[in-house]
């Protein structure tokens, strides 16, 4: 299994780097109605979105052989995530950052459907995280690993991907304030630097992902 975790792993990573869910969370959790009940919903809903596509990516997987799909499977996903992530390279890089902070939903009760749904959103919509989560899900079940195997790969994956949504409540829960100073001196930075941080993961990984996909194309 350790060769499949040299591989997914670092697209799990790149798929973690999520600066808009992180800043939702720090928003939410500074927020004054149940702060930290919300921030757990948005957290468990990008969970189940996450979850969502996994299930979503896995059953395409098995739709084309599973361990026994063809070499050129594998190349296609790769090429199109690579595909995907130049566009939302350059998108990124012609978005017009804005200085104002994003505001709290003005709910005087704690509504977590909502937040849940919120959560759930941004993970069924964030193109940069699932162009590197569904290749490393593909790779994942077109291994010959066992089924056990592949399931702690997955979860490993599933639960490096959702660092920038668990790790706020959960901090602000088992430290509380000086966790959350923390975590919004790193958003800070990350909202500083979100275009380039946001291009280089893009371009990086497309690189990446194409040079691995032509060449299980020969």
């Amino acid at each position: 299994m350790g060769d499949l975790l040299t591989t997914v792993v670092p697209l799990a990573a790149g798929a973690a780097i999520s600066p808009s869910i992180l800043t939702i969370e720090l928003v939410t959790i500074g927020g004054e109605v149940a702060p930290l009940r919300r921030g757990w919903a948005i957290a468990v809903g990008y969970a189940a979105g996450l979850l969502a596509w996994g299930i979503v990516a896995l059953a395409l997987t098995r739709g084309v052989g599973g361990s026994g799909a063809e070499p050129e499977w594998t190349a296609v996903v790769r090429l199109a995530a690579a595909a995907a992530l130049v566009i939302a390279g350059v998108l990124t890089l012609m978005h017009e950052p804005s200085d104002k902070p994003p505001r709290q939903l003005g709910l005087k009760k704690p509504s977590l459907s909502i937040f849940f749904g919120a959560g759930a959103a941004v993970m069924l919509t964030n193109v940069t995280s699932l162009a590197l989560f569904l290749p490393a899900v593909h790779l994942i079940g077109v291994s010959d690993l066992e089924i056990a195997d592949r399931a702690v790969a997955f979860a490993i994956v599933a639960a490096i991907t959702a660092i920038p949504a668990l790790t706020p409540p959960l901090a602000v829960s088992v430290v509380g304030a000086p966790a959350e100073r923390g975590l919004k001196a790193m958003n800070a930075w990350l909202v500083r630097h979100r275009q380039i941080v946001g291009a280089a993961v893009c371009f990086g990984f497309a690189i990446v992902l194409a040079v691995q996909g032509i060449e299980q194309l020969d």
